[in-house]
């Protein structure tokens, strides 16, 4: 698997068409396209009081440790969440920020604190983890695109950058209904 800088790098080498990934820079010689946004998940274990409700308000971060996820990569998973954090006027208590969603999450199980995690991996439960949703704030989400070389002229690419294309219309019309 790529990280962001080995796909780009990729690309501009023609080795690759296409990448996708979270947060990805601009480079004048590739375009990114926007795929769809992930809902965030507050990530909690079973002796925090957030446990037992249905749903969070997203300044609750601000009362309990949070672990974030990754490191790398910059900008990245963290400077989102905290851009989220100071729009909403405070600054969370992190107390760990981890390479790996995986980590972060067994540092949940543990009771080390609480995290965020997108819906892409909250099918991964370790044990004593619940994943709670906001009920505050629709915006707290990850947007995850696609990014392709401006002058690849590849049919194959233009056909999945149609499909991709059309999936988003699809979802647009889903979340209109």
């Amino acid at each position: 698997i790529m990280g962001k800088a080995e796909q780009m790098e990729a690309l501009l080498q023609k080795r690759i068409h296409i990448g996708f990934n979270r947060f990805l820079a601009q480079h004048e010689e590739l375009e990114n396209r926007f795929i769809l946004r992930e809902q965030l998940y507050l990530a909690v274990h079973d002796k925090n009081p957030l446990y037992q409700q249905e749903s969070a308000s997203f300044t609750e971060l601000s009362r309990y440790p949070l672990i974030l996820f990754p490191a790398t990569g910059r900008p990245n998973f963290v400077d989102r969440i905290l851009e989220l954090c100071h729009k909403r006027h405070f600054t969370p208590d992190i107390v760990q920020i981890v390479d790996d969603p995986i980590v972060g999450l067994s540092l949940v199980s543990a009771g080390i604190g609480i995290a965020l995690a997108p819906a892409s991996i909250i099918s991964l439960v370790p044990p004593a983890v619940r994943y709670i949703p906001f009920h505050d704030e629709p915006r707290a989400g990850i947007d995850f695109s696609c990014i392709y070389r401006r002058d690849d002229s590849s049919p194959v690419l233009h056909e999945f950058l149609k499909a991709i294309q059309s999936f988003r219309l699809q979802e647009s019309l889903k979340s209109e209904s």
